[in-house]
């Protein structure tokens, strides 16, 4: 079984008790080391059931289960230990003790769109924001999550004195809290927050779940965030058998809650923990590997490794100068179709990969001309369609009658002739009695005899699901796929689908066949809640990306992780835009911009291409970007430099390249860039801002320079938008200036 690992790897493997923590670089096997140590404990003695082994994704979690059970065969495989996600995890713990915390064990878990109905709901109960200073629902949903993955409480917000804090996250939080307690329902930060909380208050809780998981594994340990983290602790500090696998080099989440700080911790509280290095590469070449290795080399806050593989090592990798964002897009479709024509590569080998979604557009242009298939990875996925979430929306309400969220999505869906009057009648009435809808809609003296008339239709839904679903001990009597069916059928919804007879609501129809397809997976035994919540905790990242045919991938650098291709396109590889343009005067951030640019280029097994720009149209701006400082970074031997023949009367980047010591080659494209109004000339409208300015800035806003530090396009401009400063360089501001001082 052990025959082809290497010998870090079974060193990591054969260290069954004490902490353990091994720092896998890119494309070092750290999935085959995890599973392989998992049947290693199993084959030593250790019960599956005392095994638990944390992921991120289902998707990642589901392929483990399928390594371990074929590492172990059939006769072995019948236990297997726990395998999830922190989420699941935590619902499994949840579900079992949280009564103790005041919530019912039947609550519901709320996401994304969930959340944000209530929140938009709340701030329009707040006073009306001065001017310039309204929040939107996401961004304030983020600041919340934020604070609660790293475990703040109400309480301490109340204490602090910014504007954001007092007037907004405050009085914002308290309102939703209320909402979720009312409805019995968490949110994903939640689920975290109380698993802590019922480890901390209950030590008999965490005394059962440390026993009953004496062997902890949790891979991709940089992306967690400090609630994660302390259940890991929490959970570890007992019997200290925890393997951790990460590294530093791909923290790349930093701005959903992830530290980096959770790698260097570990060794603090855990000490003596055994360190080891997985170094040996098994996807790239060495040269690929060489450019990576510089690159990632510059960073400070990281575990020093260096990546080498067996493979071969590869040809140079490619930078492309084009002329535009038009030029870029050109060369990139032509090279795809090069690369399929000449050198036998499947669209499916390539990926484009790229900062910000907006870069996407003009390449998207390009191959819908050429009529090339393609996909984008991050497009909407299955769970977010408005007809599934309706589904499960009913289900939701069967299974938890307290969650105002979904009676309100499905009161009246299809349509029941309840209008936004009532529907807001009926909501006030519950605000203010703090009891949930559906009691008021079953109680005869709580509401008015027009409002019990007009929902009665829908009550009566609900009231024969339950009892179709379930016998009087509480047992159900058909299987989740056999309710859904039920669902449809009496609420109406498919015969609202049927009755248009459009091809949309065709479409619509069979998304919802496909809903019972997957409750058909499961064993007939698995329970509501527990489907639901496998619906909850279904995320973007669980879609199948492969199931696109012959097709050229197209995504954001984050976006890529965990995924690999034969060939790698990075586009717009210019100081703005990687790093991006918010991040480069905080090193910290410039770091982590340095670890997306790593990752983008350890994706890679064969070859790597980067593009930038002379001049790209960015906020409806020419912008003039130089190359970027990573691509500064690398080995010039292992990058072949071509540029386009309309750049070479440019003198300023030719001397650029030959400061850089850069040699290139000449290509001519056929790509016809866009009409380009100032002829090419290099217009910097922050160059002559004062102190004291009003200006506009494209992204930012109304703003006033604070400071400038300087002269020309070099000079470092201070903007002070609300409440906040802002630092950026001349020659990268988008700023129009509005009236002078």
């Amino acid at each position: 079984m052990t025959e082809t690992l290497n010998p870090e790897q079974l060193k990591a493997i054969k260290l069954i008790n004490g902490p353990v923590l091994v720092y896998a670089g890119a494309g070092s096997g750290k999935t085959r080391v995890l599973t392989h140590r998992v049947v290693h404990l199993i084959q030593n003695g250790v019960a599956p059931e005392k095994i638990m082994a944390v992921t991120f994704t289902n998707k990642a979690a589901a392929e483990m289960k399928t390594r371990i059970k074929g590492l172990l065969g059939k006769t072995k495989s019948k236990l297997m230990p726990h395998i999830s996600t922190y989420h699941s995890f935590c619902g499994m713990i949840l579900r079992e003790d949280i009564d103790r915390l005041g919530f019912s064990k039947n609550f519901v878990i709320f996401d994304q769109n969930d959340q944000l109905g209530i929140i938009k709901q709340v701030l329009g109960t707040l006073p009306a924001p001065k001017e310039g200073s309204e929040y939107k629902p996401k961004t304030v949903l983020s600041a919340i999550s934020i604070e609660k993955s790293n475990l703040k409480t109400l309480a301490e917000l109340k204490k602090r004195k910014d504007t954001f804090t007092k007037l907004v996250l405050v009085p914002v939080w308290e309102k939703y809290h209320t909402h979720l307690k009312q409805s019995q329902a968490l949110d994903f930060d939640d689920m975290l927050v109380h698993t802590v909380e019922l480890f901390q208050k209950f030590p008999d809780v965490l005394a059962r779940w440390q026993e009953r998981f004496k062997y902890i594994l949790v891979d991709e340990f940089q992306d967690t965030n400090h609630a994660q983290y302390v259940i890991t602790k929490m959970l570890g500090h007992k019997h200290r058998n925890v393997f951790i696998v990460g590294d530093t080099d791909q923290n790349i989440y930093s701005w959903r809650g992830a530290s980096i700080q959770n790698l260097n911790q570990f060794e603090k509280d855990f000490r003596n923990a055994k360190v080891i290095l997985l170094e040996q590469n098994y996807r790239s070449t060495q040269t690929i590997l060489e450019v990576a290795n510089k690159i990632i080399s510059n960073n400070t806050r990281r575990r020093k490794k260096r990546l080498w593989t067996k493979n071969l090592k590869g040809e140079s990798l490619i930078h492309y100068i084009a002329f535009d964002e038009h030029d870029e897009a050109g060369y990139v479709v032509d090279e795809i179709e090069r690369l399929c024509r000449v050198e036998n590569f499947k669209k499916a080998d390539i990926a484009v990969i790229f900062r910000t979604h907006a870069q996407s557009r003009v390449i998207e242009d390009f191959l819908i001309r050429r009529s090339m298939k393609y996909h984008m990875v991050d497009s909407q996925r299955f769970y977010a369609r408005k007809e599934v979430k309706d589904i499960l929306s009913y289900l939701r309400v069967l299974y938890n009658p307290a969650d105002n969220s979904s009676i309100q999505r499905v009161l009246n869906t299809p349509a029941r002739g309840i209008g936004k009057v009532t529907e807001n009648r009926i909501f006030e009435k519950s605000r203010n009695t703090g009891k949930p809808v559906f009691e008021l809609l079953t109680n005869k003296r709580l509401l008015t005899e027009k409002i019990q008339k007009l929902t009665a239709p829908f009550v009566q839904v609900i009231q024969r699901l339950q009892n179709e679903y379930w016998d009087q001990e509480g047992k159900s009597k058909i299987p989740v796929w056999k309710l859904i069916e039920r669902c449809i059928a009496l609420s109406g919804y498919a015969a609202m689908l049927q009755s248009e007879g459009t091809d949309e609501a065709l479409t619509r129809l069979e998304n919802i066949m496909e809903l019972m397809s997957i409750a058909k997976e499961d064993d007939e035994s698995v329970s509501l809640g527990a489907f639901l919540n496998k619906m909850s905790l279904n995320t973007s990242d669980d879609e199948d990306s492969d199931s696109k045919g012959d097709a050229i991938a197209l995504m954001t650098i984050h976006s890529t992780k965990g995924l690999e291709f034969p060939v790698v396109i990075m586009v717009g590889m210019e100081e703005g835009l990687l790093p991006h343009y918010q991040t480069q005067f905080d090193e910290e951030l410039v770091e982590e911009e340095r670890r997306l640019a790593y990752v983008g280029v350890t994706r890679a097994k064969q070859k790597v291409y980067f593009t930038s720009t002379n001049q790209r149209s960015i906020f409806g701006d020419t912008w003039y970007n130089e190359t970027s400082r990573f691509i500064k970074e690398a080995p010039r031997q292992y990058i072949a430099t071509f540029i386009n023949e309309r750049l070479l009367e440019n003198n300023i980047l030719r001397t650029r390249l030959k400061e850089d010591k850069v040699s290139f080659e000449v290509r001519s494209m056929q790509a016809t860039p866009a009409p380009s109004k100032d002829k090419g000339e290099h217009k910097v409208v922050a160059v002559n801002v004062k102190k004291g300015d009003r200006v506009i800035h494209k992204i930012w806003g109304r703003a006033s320079v604070s400071e400038v530090r300087g002269k020309g396009p070099d000079a470092i401009i201070k903007l002070k938008v609300g409440t906040e400063e802002r630092t950026l360089l001349a020659k990268y501001a988008p700023l129009e200036v509005v009236r002078k001082r």
